[in-house]
């Protein structure tokens, strides 16, 4: 099993925007598991991108978005069938200026995409 942390410290958004090379990431191939703590602190009239990984919009395995003028998540995964595929909208409104731990999970062999919101 290949693990690889990105950062360990709080980034600000949009101040603090990481980009991590495509190639410094690992590839996924049968399993993924993404875990982050977020803090929303305001909404957003556009959609709001907490990660991708890819070298556009398109390719998002993974990736989680945030709705535009709300703070409901948007977890997706691309395929070779769907490039766009995942939990339109996760029902949870997330409270602004509050903390949340997020566990994302993609597996192959099972046909599946796990989403967690603390814990559950």
């Amino acid at each position: 099993m290949e693990y690889k942390e990105i950062f360990s410290d709080s980034l600000d958004f949009p101040t603090n925007i990481m980009h991590v090379e495509d190639e410094e990431l690992p590839s996924v191939t049968k399993e993924l598991s993404v875990t982050l703590r977020l803090n929303v602190q305001s909404h957003s009239t556009g959609w709001q991108n907490i990660f991708h990984k890819g070298v556009n919009n398109y390719a998002r395995t993974p990736s989680i978005w945030i709705w535009p003028n709300t703070a409901k998540l948007h977890p997706r995964f691309t395929t070779n069938d769907c490039h766009d595929c995942g939990i339109d909208e996760i029902s949870i409104e997330l409270e602004l200026n509050k903390w949340y731990h997020i566990g994302y999970t993609l597996s192959e062999p099972l046909k599946r995409m796990d989403f967690y919101l603390n814990g559950k």
